[in-house]
């Protein structure tokens, strides 16, 4: 029941995350926020997802 709307710019930059799940109420990714996350492998946007704003950069240097 998550209201998580916007991940900010540079959220997880360097993280060593390696995957996420977003919850459907995720409008905005912004620029840089999973920047050289060098570990991450996936992540999963549902089908009810609400994303329509994806940052410049935002997955630079990840396997994404």
């Amino acid at each position: 029941n998550s209201q998580l709307k916007i991940i900010d710019k540079f959220a997880f930059f360097l993280s060593s995350i390696k995957s996420i799940s977003l919850p459907s109420s995720v409008t905005q990714i912004c620029e840089n926020a999973f920047s050289e996350c060098y570990d991450l492998e996936s992540i999963e946007i549902p089908l009810d997802s609400q994303l329509n704003f994806i940052g410049d950069y935002s997955f630079s240097y990840s396997s994404i």
